[in-house]
């Protein structure tokens, strides 16, 4: 099978499962996150120089690296890992693509332990809105599906410890996420410790 043609047909089969799938309590994590994260690998790809084979699978990983959720909240990267190897063969994935995907997903497991530069790319992408207009909106819907999941902050610890701390603690790792999001993240979080009085 023609590779554009079986990420197309890939594209369309993980989609429909997320929208069909995902729980209800997810806000932040749903289908245009994932659409998100697979543009932002092809353009964070091709920014930093990889090849089309090693960007396909970017775009491959990005499907799948939170259709875990379909079975579980916590550790969904392992069960996104054993969904793909479950799904590529039919699509045309060696073995060693397999392997790779599946390091690709793990490597959105946070905190991030990234050993290639693809790996940093997808692992940029999938924080990608630290450093986008979107922000504010992005992480209260984060912060309202963690509570709904049983890991529930306060308004006021949510924006008064948490979210400073992991703006502080997160590295864009690639050049291009630095120069394109870094600027923009560490802006929200001078707001934020303004409007807390940091």
């Amino acid at each position: 099978m023609d590779r554009q043609k079986a990420i197309s047909q890939l594209k369309e089969l993980v989609i429909k499962r997320l929208d069909n799938e995902l729980p209800d309590n997810l806000y932040y994590h749903v289908t245009s996150h994932t659409t998100d994260i697979y543009n932002r690998v092809q353009f964070l790809g091709k920014e930093e120089g990889l090849s089309e084979h090693e960007i396909d699978l970017l775009k491959v990983a990005a499907l799948f690296h939170d259709i875990g959720f379909i079975e579980q909240y916590n550790k969904n990267e392992p069960v996104g890992a054993r969904i793909a190897a479950e799904t590529l063969p039919d699509y045309g994935f060696s073995s060693e693509e397999i392997e790779e995907i599946k390091k690709l997903i793990m490597a959105t497991e946070i905190p991030h332990q990234t050993n290639s530069l693809p790996e940093e790319i997808i692992a940029d992408a999938d924080m990608d809105n630290l450093g986008r207009d979107d922000f504010y909106i992005q992480t209260e819907l984060l912060r309202l599906e963690l509570k709904e999941n049983g890991l529930g902050f306060s308004p006021r610890q949510w924006y008064g410890e948490n979210l400073p701390k992991l703006l502080e603690m997160h590295k864009y790792l690639t050049k291009t996420a630095q120069n394109d999001r870094d600027p923009q993240k560490q802006k929200h979080l001078k707001e934020i410790l303004e409007l807390t009085g940091k």
